[in-house]
């Protein structure tokens, strides 16, 4: 293949994609050095078509380079007639945001080195007419390529049957480009205040109206990646701000995500519409207001005074906290990527939007459909969903044909199966559908995710499946048993065990020097199809995965998740058991991660007993420091389950000290170690809301000011005299027993 008939061919190839607004794939099967040569001998502006009038410029074109061997891309990076960046598996995220003419991706020489991810987001960064060529070096061996990795063969399947993509092999000649007939797509006329599409521009007024209309009104802003919904929360922010000069008035509005990163392309609209701002960090400074960014944990605690909140990629926000900023703030608008490598989209939508019919009926929704730097039909775009199962729709059950049987059925009307990477390479709709419940879960689910459920030799996919239709799945990796070279290398923290979470984190954080001579099932996720859910499928799920782990002689079954009241009691009225609360709470949800377990067989018994023993020795302790942020909702479920001999005997003294306070005759500060110990005694098998304000001033040590601002009490007098009748008549309740 020479290089000048590479070039014409190329240049036709990308005309023709110009010419509809779509992008085009090409597969360069081969060794790189081939590769690199071709596109090398690429000129400049190969992608213009002349029949569209347009005169290039010096710098017109740019290149995006991803390879995790920079060097060796370096025949092109050569190149002096092009803007080149180049991009690796650590940096790729930096590129979002930018716009490319031709992207270059490596597809690595191994299956290891195929960054599925990076190759998803990447996609998104190049324009109308632009041309992604995926090398995938195989040494001559030709397309498809032969791989262990089951995901990878039922990529190339996907890339043998798609007809929009061009395989172009190393020692063949090139294949005829197809005549394209579909309409000429023309350009976008100017649209008010910098808006790319009609969509986005109705979006922006949509934002808009959300604070000159009715409180309690939250829009809720859907699209696809591409769509340009976080340049339209900017858009819309600028113009309220820019018209607080025809009121003198100042506004505040506040962003929040899942981490600041994610507001990169909020922050670098919000320039572009405003660029007499100053801007530091996630802040933006305007002579009309402020804009600035705050963690979800952060504008639950102060309750900021906000004109606006802005909640982007919504669906990575635990529905639970979504409820509750819908609570403290009155106009909001939620905006989140559906699907797509960023999160979840399905249980935001189907789960989020139940919660809003009850609260705020009053609610609007916008779907944007229509991309920003392509057209509707982008090939690339549907190839890219298709292969990473990015649009894995939930088949649709009408629940009242389908009624899920009562408990002592249900094992009977469903099949529990244990799946292989095999079994769903075979069957497309079954591996959809597994992937679609999992992806309802409330997960950060991206195409590596599905990489890992067909590709990882520890993984164990479970599902129960009634009627054809499957009801929930669950992926278990099997950890522990690791080499005596690397558990010492982890006990000396000098090495991070892949896929063995549990036992480094026994043996890191627990003290457990003999984990690693255990052997683990860990739930890495359990979903539920939303029709299903809150039924008691999911406890029943739970009990037939304990069962299987027995029958394999596994030692323990646990999970590790962001805990919260609701989630934890799940697995803690499932017999699972604390081991661990993490000191630091997660960046993006402001929780504190959880790990649970449960013995399996009298070899972990003993162990589990120490570890959950030594859990609540601690636990009060640390509410005054590295727990000082839990919510008082998790810190009396945890309690509650507190077993009664892991507690200290309540010595008369004490008893008659917790007595005297309730009959007034002494006073708080008196008697609140003996109330300290009194309570968490009492608190062992009960949980009830009426001890949080108890459980806020003696356990969490808040001063009464904060608890009477946190309950509602009109002040100190008003707060004793409920401390005193809460105390009398928990003394009565026991006295009864």
């Amino acid at each position: 293949m020479a290089q000048p008939q590479f070039f014409s061919w190329v240049k036709s190839y990308a005309g023709q994609a110009l010419a509809a607004r779509q992008r085009r794939l090409v597969v360069l099967a081969g060794d790189t050095g081939w590769g690199l040569s071709l596109l090398k001998a690429l000129p400049p502006f190969a992608n213009r078509g002349e029949k569209h009038g347009e005169k290039p410029e010096a710098g017109d074109d740019t290149w995006l380079i991803y390879s995790d061997s920079a060097d060796g891309m370096s025949p092109l990076t050569g190149h002096k007639t092009a803007e080149i960046s180049v991009s690796d598996r650590k940096s790729y995220r930096h590129h979002l945001g930018t716009e490319n003419t031709y992207l270059l991706f490596d597809g690595g020489e191994d299956d290891e080195g195929f960054n599925i991810d990076a190759l998803a987001a990447l996609s998104g960064t190049l324009v109308a007419g632009g041309i992604l060529f995926l090398l995938l070096p195989q040494h001559g061996k030709g397309f498809p390529v032969q791989s262990n990795s089951i995901f990878l063969q039922r990529f190339f399947r996907e890339l043998a049957g798609d007809n929009a993509a061009c395989i172009l092999e190393q020692g063949k000649p090139l294949p005829p480009i197809a005549e394209y007939t579909g309409p000429e797509c023309p350009a976008q006329p100017p649209l008010a205040l910098g808006c790319k599409t009609p969509e986005q521009a109705d979006a922006v007024q949509n934002i808009i109206k959300v604070v000159k209309g009715h409180r309690s009104r939250p829009l809720v802003l859907t699209a696809d990646r591409g769509r340009g919904k976080s340049s339209a929360l900017a858009i819309a922010a600028a113009e309220l701000l820019a018209g607080g000069s025809k009121t003198g008035e100042k506004m505040h509005i506040g962003i929040t995500a899942p981490h600041l990163q994610a507001c990169e392309v909020f922050f670098r609209q919000l320039q572009v519409s405003l660029p007499g701002a100053e801007f530091s960090g996630g802040r933006c400074v305007h002579a009309h207001g402020v804009i600035e960014f705050f963690p979800v944990d952060v504008l639950l605690h102060q309750q900021a005074q906000l004109g606006l909140l802005l909640v982007d990629e919504a669906a990575a926000i635990p529905v639970y906290l979504l409820q509750q900023l819908l609570a403290c703030y009155h106009r909001m608008v939620f905006s989140t990527t559906i699907h797509g490598y960023e999160g979840a989209g399905r249980g935001f939508t189907l789960k989020f939007r139940q919660i809003l019919q009850q609260q705020t009926p009053g609610y609007r929704a916008l779907h944007v459909h229509q991309p920003i730097r392509w057209a509707g039909d982008d090939p690339l775009e549907a190839f890219i969903f298709r292969a990473c199962l990015l649009k894995a729709a939930l088949a649709e059950v009408n629940d009242g044909d389908h009624p899920v049987p009562h408990a002592d059925e249900r094992r009977n009307e469903s099949e529990f199966l244990l799946l292989t990477p095999e079994d769903l390479l075979a069957d497309e709709a079954l591996l959809e559908q597994v992937f679609a419940v999992l992806v309802t879960a409330h997960y950060q689910t991206k195409p590596s995710d599905l990489k890992m459920l067909l590709d990882n030799p520890r993984m164990r996919i479970f599902c129960l499946k009634r009627q054809q239709q499957v009801l929930a799945v669950a992926l278990l990796m099997l950890e522990g048993k690791a080499a005596a070279d690397e558990v010492e290398a982890v006990k000396n923290s000098r090495r991070r065990l892949r896929d063995q979470f549990i036992p480094q984190s026994l043996m890191s954080h627990n003290g457990v020097d003999q984990a690693f001579g255990y052997s683990y099932l860990r739930i890495m996720r359990i979903a539920v199809h939303p029709v299903y859910q809150q039924q008691g499928l999911g406890s029943n799920f739970l009990a037939q995965l304990q069962e299987y782990g027995q029958a394999q002689q596994i030692d323990f079954i646990g999970s590790s998740f962001g805990a919260n009241a609701h989630l934890l009691s799940f697995w803690l009225k499932g017999g699972y058991q604390l081991a661990r609360i993490g000191f630091t709470p997660d960046a993006s949800s402001g929780e504190h991660s959880a790990l649970v377990l449960k013995a399996l067989n009298d070899n972990g018994r003993t162990l589990q007993q120490d570890i959950h023993r030594q859990f609540y020795r601690s636990f009060d302790y640390l509410l005054l420091d590295e727990y000082q942020h839990l919510p008082v909702a998790l810190i009396a479920l945890i309690l509650s389950y507190c077993p009664r001999e892991y507690l200290p005997e309540l010595s008369d003294f004490d008893r008659d000290t917790v007595a005297a306070f309730a009959a007034r005759q002494r006073l708080f500060s008196s008697c609140v170690y003996s109330l300290h110990l009194w309570l968490k005694t009492h608190l062992s098998g009960h949980n009830n809301r009426v001890f949080y304000p108890l459980i806020s001033r003696v356990l969490c040590k808040l001063s009464t000011s904060e608890v009477c601002r946190m309950y509602g009490f009109t002040g100190k007098k008003a707060f004793n005299r409920h401390l005193v009748t809460l105390v009398q008549e928990a003394l009565d309740d026991e006295g009864a027993d």
